[in-house]
């Protein structure tokens, strides 16, 4: 089993290393790298060597720690509610069966919410290259939803001259 979580967030994309508490739990952990989304192909360097790496596992952090506090130190926030209402998370499980991506949907208060806004299965043979490039196209895709380049043109309304 090995599972990658990425973070699109504006036109930035947040791939951290994940490892397994001894409690059973995932976690993100450093390094963390940033990229900007249209380095499409540095993200999916980073995917394909993470998909290519072995789960490791921690021993399981005292519960002061604030979960995903690495991604908020590499960005220089202070509040996890903000980032999860600009950010989509990518969670990307492989197993022996295959492997499976599951992006976040949103709660009504703009958080996230168990329930799955994608899910998109991948057969056993798929190779990290074509999971890659099928992430990255979705980012791509999902931040002309979440976050257009140029604001939609607004036509006045026609005169009555």
């Amino acid at each position: 089993m090995n599972l990658i979580r990425c973070y699109l967030r504006k036109k930035q994309v947040i791939v951290p290393t994940i490892a397994k508490a001894d409690a059973g739990f995932y976690l993100d952990g450093e390094p963390v790298h940033v990229f900007d989304l249209a380095d499409t192909a540095a993200i999916k360097k980073e995917l394909i060597a993470q998909m290519k790496t072995e789960e490791h596992e921690i021993p399981t952090p005292a519960v002061s720690k604030a979960p995903g506090s690495v991604i908020l130190e590499k960005l220089h926030l202070t509040n996890w509610q903000n980032f999860e209402k600009e950010t989509v998370m990518y969670t990307l499980h492989t197993g022996h069966d295959g492997s499976a991506l599951y992006v976040t949907g949103r709660a009504a208060n703009g958080l996230w919410s168990h329930n799955k806004d994608f899910e998109h299965k991948f057969p056993k043979t798929a190779t990290p290259d074509e999971i890659a490039t099928a992430i990255v196209e979705r980012l791509g895709w999902q931040s002309q939803t979440e976050w257009p380049e140029k604001p939609a043109v607004m036509l006045a309304p026609p005169s009555n001259n």
